[in-house]
């Protein structure tokens, strides 16, 4: 009997492990600063929500080169927030200066 409950046991442990890494991958998320910004985002299964922040105290303007090759810029006020939508995975992200 007493063999049995180990063997219980050990598998009711493999079952509760298998349960909790079945569930969906965890998206790793990417965090950095580059001069006057910054900005995180997510891995996204179908698109990529990316994060920014001028920590500066004047106008800045934000690139963000994706990976199919195209920009986007975005003009940020002082200590201002903003977010874009991609339906791409961002390749780089950098402070462009004044605009």
């Amino acid at each position: 009997m007493r063999a049995v409950l180990k063997a219980a046991a050990v598998t009711g442990v493999a079952v509760a492990a298998t349960v909790v890494t079945a569930g969906p991958a965890s998206a790793a998320v990417h965090r950095g600063k580059s001069d006057c910004f910054a900005w995180s985002w997510g891995d996204g299964t179908i698109s990529t929500t990316v994060y920014w922040h001028n920590t500066c105290d004047e106008t800045r303007q934000l690139v963000i080169k994706l990976d199919e090759g195209s920009y986007y810029y975005a003009k940020v006020k002082a200590n201002a927030k903003g977010h874009r939508k991609f339906y791409d995975t961002p390749k780089e992200i950098r402070d462009h200066g004044r605009p």
